[in-house]
């Protein structure tokens, strides 16, 4: 109420204090006076409006009162006064528009000048475009239309629609085209409701553009954002384009010619940037206009019947308003030429103007000013020297508000009659004019290009810290602005490595994806935005000012990327340790990642070594022990998972999980979650990597194996062949060594060959009664079967292992064959090299060729690593099992006639083996144990050296020599079959079901010991 009062006598006083010059000297007020005035008028409205709107004061008047209740009684008059009037402030609306109203009716009518020209200025500019933020439109709209409701008065002489000297009918389209604007925030002010106050609004006939349906239609769509959206577009990719063209020829220009941009370049990037900022501009504009009309007009369940009952007002303006097309839309040099040449002209001519003009160009001209040497017409701007800093908002107002009484319309200058000639052309009036007009961008835009220093935080915390020590000496205030400093750098450090690591990642994850999976994730995918160095700048960034210490933006980058490390490898080994061996893919892909990623920042900045943080990371830093965490858990899913429940297919050379498991089930930690940023950078990367390896948890084999090889060194490689072999013993010791005396007593003490006249069926009728109670046998599957099993796949494993460890061997034997070894009567590359240092003086070479050269051959050398992994298993598992045979070991003599023997103890099992109904549920037992069962078998033959025995002793040999004999031609069995033999096939057809099962399965695993005793005799 303070302020209102004070306000208005202010107002009137400037305004009382213009009047005198204006009606009594012809002046009239310049256009940066009218502008002021539209701000002002602005504020009345504002401040109503608040008032009006919010319950605020309302609140703050009813706690007044009860907090002066309790007041003692004793009260001034003025104090007891105050209250009313407060009360009456409060419940009056538009009090501030009416006081300024009264207070301007007692005062001259000249002021009503002042006004016509701030509306007709604000018109031109708003009809033009001529600002640059939606705030100053929204300004001008509110003032004019207040202004108009202050001009109109209540008699007819007052009649505001009567006056030549105002643009009606232009006004009356700005605002039938915008008659809502906001105000603050979800605060909207309707224009009509301001100017509708003026008696004689009928005669401007300013009829409400929601006055019919079409009015309202039209409306509707002129303020929703979607109706110009793709001429938006269109527009945006214009000004992109020329600002692109505009800053990479600026960028040319300054790299070829020392810094130096000539004034058409300048102009170029001056232009495309104020064109970029009028459009900025536009597309807030429309914005902040549609977000007026939708609180304005909120939705209702007429229109939408998906809005519930109980949503609130707010929610009907802002979250039901809009359909998914509106949130979709919503989501996306003068003074050196023309000045001199008017003063020159008008010097000549002894106008008076040429002091005026003469100021103008002083005050906009570095360098020498004084001299009067006229300016030749079309001169070399570019000759000039250029100013070193922009011109001061100060020297730019004078600048214009001279101008503008120069070629004002009103000036005595422009009055030219039949006798006096004007001082200026019309040409020269228009040139003025347009550089008037382009001049009002020109302030905006030089804050615009201090924006990198201005809005910096840097300069902004460093200014404030060291005002506060040297100016306001406070110590508390200095240190709390360097903890909000600290605690803004942490968190803009901590946001801004993670950009830059997650930007690495993705390009690692890119990179490293299949080509066949790129080309799908490309459609949904921007892959060239990973190949951009935005970011090589930022992390060469070695010294940051702040708050008078230095700070190592590098360094501080290089521990949260190394940090960032960490955490992606222990969460790689942390999901692998809570899964089975077949995960092991997938490690291998997430370390390779990590380990691209790693390449890829450090040829920016420095790191630790890779190395170093993943033997951190994978515990196999310590002295005492050399087993790491993906070591132990390899070895831990070997022993316990791996080889007892997985079945080896010989075929595929591939491991498949058993269908039935016979030992007791690994608990394992439940499978973390984790952020996409440790894994593969995105969502839409790791769902890639997903569907590349989820064909590999269906089998282990050899992309594993290559995995399991790059994943562990060739040291941890032999700590998981030996402990491997120490599995072996322990099953030979504890559980072969009985089980092969059960295997013993339930089988036949004595086995009579049969004769040459038996048929095949009687003969495997005879054996299937002899076994009968082999197969009885309770713990045949469940123990005797499944240690078998665990020592086949021990066996293959440590197979496989070697052979891609050859493989290893012989890549890099090839890789550097050429430059160590030679052929027959040439000398080596490397023994060129030797023997170059003795024939010629290299006496000040850094480092001599002899030694490196002994370097090179001791690489060599060592780039062959073991491949005797499978010899020493067999060599272990030979003296364990002589230790513990000798229950069942048979003199060499005896071994054909002594059951004892192990080779007609394994002749009998295979032999078990082989019958179809031994497994159950119409599987074979190859389905339950797989081919692991065989190579136990033929591993322990061939360290008791029977294997060359067993072929004449192994009943499915002789089984499948009287079928070969018996069906001749029919044999099904290819290499095997006879030719030329006349027996009909039909004998195939009659033979009994389960003993056509049983040759199929005996003449497979007679391939497999085949394959089995030639790699066991070549070690």
């Amino acid at each position: 109420m303070s302020f209102r009062d004070k306000f208005i006598i202010v107002f009137t006083e400037a305004l009382a204090s213009i009047i005198p010059d204006i009606r009594d000297r012809e002046f009239f007020p310049s256009e940066a006076y009218l502008l002021m005035v539209a701000h002002v008028l602005d504020m009345v409205v504002s401040l109503d409006s608040m008032k009006n709107m919010k319950g605020s004061m309302n609140n703050d008047l009813s706690m007044y009162k009860r907090a002066i209740s309790n007041f003692p009684k004793e009260q001034s008059e003025s104090e007891l006064m105050l209250l009313p009037k407060l009360a009456f402030f409060v419940a009056q609306q538009d009090q501030f528009a009416t006081d300024v109203k009264k207070a301007l009716a007692t005062m001259s009518n000249t002021y009503e000048d002042i006004f016509h020209d701030m509306i007709n200025i604000c018109v031109d500019h708003v009809d033009s475009q001529h600002y640059l933020t939606p705030l100053t439109k929204h300004v001008y709209l509110r003032a004019m239309a207040f202004a108009v409701s202050l001009l109109d008065g209540d008699t007819d002489d007052r009649d505001f629609t009567k006056r030549k000297r105002f643009k009606i009918d232009k006004l009356g389209k700005l605002f039938k085209a915008t008659p809502y604007v906001t105000l603050f925030g979800d605060i909207v002010t309707s224009l009509p409701s301001i100017y509708a106050k003026a008696p004689h609004l009928t005669n401007a006939k300013w009829e409400s553009p929601e006055a019919d349906e079409a009015g309202n239609i039209a409306l509707f769509k002129a303020y929703r954002l979607s109706t110009g959206l793709q001429e938006n577009r269109n527009q945006y990719k214009e000004i992109l384009a020329r600002a692109k063209v505009a800053l990479v020829n600026a960028q040319l220009c300054k790299q070829h010619k020392a810094g130096h941009i000539s004034a058409d370049l300048a102009k170029s990037v001056y232009n495309a940037t104020l064109a970029g900022l009028k459009m900025m501009s536009m597309f807030t504009i429309k914005i902040n206009e549609q977000t007026a009309y939708k609180l304005l007009h909120p939705a209702s369940r007429a229109t939408n019947l998906d809005i519930p009952e109980d949503a609130t007002s707010y929610e009907l303006a802002v979250r039901y308003s809009y359909n998914s097309e509106d949130k979709r839309s919503l989501i996306e040099a003068f003074m050196r030429t023309n000045i001199s040449q008017y003063y020159n002209s008008a010097l000549k001519k002894k106008k008076p103007v040429a002091t005026l003009l003469k100021y103008i160009r002083d005050s906009g001209i570095d360098g020498d000013v004084n001299g009067e040497t006229p300016v030749k017409s079309g001169s070399n701007m570019d000759t000039e020297t250029l100013r070193s800093d922009p011109i001061s908002p100060s020297q730019l107002h004078f600048v214009r508000t001279i101008m503008d009484f120069i070629f004002n319309e009103k000036s005595k200058g422009m009055k030219g009659s039949i006798i006096k000639e004007k001082t200026f052309k019309d040409a020269q009036v228009n040139e003025m004019q347009k550089f008037f007009d382009e001049s009002f961008y020109y302030l905006p835009m030089t804050n615009l290009s201090d924006a990198t220093i201005v809005k910096s935080n840097e300069y902004l915390y460093n200014d404030a810290a060291y005002r506060t020590l040297y100016h306001l000496k406070s110590r508390v205030i200095f240190d709390e602005i360097e903890a909000e400093v600290n605690l803004c750098f942490d968190q803009f450090m901590f946001k801004l490595g993670q950009r830059i690591f997650l930007h690495y990642k993705k390009l690692a994850s890119m990179t490293l994806l299949p080509s066949d999976l790129k080309v799908e994730i490309d459609s949904n995918y921007r892959p060239e935005a990973l190949f951009s160095n935005s970011y090589v700048y930022i992390m060469q960034q070695s010294n940051l000012e702040l708050l008078g210490r230095s700070i190592n933006v590098s360094k501080a980058l290089s521990q949260s990327f190394s940090q960032y490390l960490r955490q992606s490898i222990d969460v790689a080994i942390t999901r692998f340790e809570s899964s089975d061996l077949l995960y092991i893919s997938e490690l291998d892909s997430l370390i390779k990642c990590a380990r691209l990623t790693h390449e890829l920042i450090s040829k920016h900045i420095e790191l630790e070594r890779f190395e170093d943080i993943m033997a951190e990371c994978d515990d196999s830093l310590s002295l005492s022990a050399s087993n790491g965490r993906i070591m132990s858990h390899v070895i831990h899913e070997l022993v316990n998972d791996f080889i007892p429940n997985f079945c080896y297919n010989s075929v595929t050379q591939r491991f498949m999980r058993s269908p039935v498991f016979y030992t007791q089930p690994i608990q394992r930690s439940h499978f973390p979650k984790t952020r996409p940023m440790y894994l593969f950078g995105s969502k839409a990367l790791a769902a890639a990597y997903t569907a590349q390896h989820v064909i590999f948890k269906e089998f282990f084999g050899e992309p594993h194996f290559k995995c399991l090889l790059n994943l562990l060194t060739f040291t941890q490689i032999g700590f998981v062949a030996s402990e491997i072999t120490h599995h072996v013993e322990l099953l030979i010791q504890h559980t072969m060594n009985p089980y092969i005396d059960a295997i013993y007593t339930r089988s036949p003490m004595q086995v009579r060959s049969p004769s040459v006249s038996a048929s095949l069926a009687g003969t495997f009728e005879y054996y299937n009664r002899e076994y009968k109670p082999l197969i009885a046998y309770g713990d045949l599957k469940s123990e005797v079967l499944q240690a078998f099993r665990e020592i086949g796949n021990a066996t293959v494993t440590i197979k496989s292992i070697n052979d891609h460890i050859s493989v290893y061997n012989s890549l890099a034997k090839v890789s550097m064959q050429e430059f160590v070894a030679a052929e027959n009567g040439q000398k080596a590359y490397i023994d060129l090299l030797c023997d170059l240092e003795t024939k010629l003086p290299f006496e000040n070479m850094m480092f001599p060729l002899t030694p490196w050269c002994k370097g090179v051959l001791e690489l060599t050398q060592t780039t062959s690593h073991s491949v005797e992994h499978l010899k020493r298993f067999v060599s272990q598992a030979r003296s364990t099992l002589l230790q513990v045979s000798g229950n069942w070991e048979v003199g060499a003599d005896h071994l054909l006639v002594n059951p004892k023997a192990f080779v007609h103890i394994w002749s009998g099992l295979e032999f078990v083996l082989c019958i179809p109904t031994l497994a159950g549920n119409d599987r074979v037992v190859r389905e339950l144990f797989g081919d692991g069962l065989l190579w136990a078998g033929c591993l322990f033959l061939h360290i008791l050296n029977q294997d060359v025995l067993y072929s004449g002793v192994s009943i499915n040999t002789q089984l499948l020599s009287m079928a070969q004999s018996e069906l001749g031609a029919g044999w099904p069995f290819g290499t095997l079959q006879q030719q030329g033999s006349n027996k009909p096939l039909d004998q195939i057809n009659a033979l009994d079901p389960d003993l056509k099962r049983y040759l199929e399965a005996a003449y497979f695993f007679s391939n497999v010991n085949e394959t089995a005793f030639a790699i066991l005799k070549a070690l």
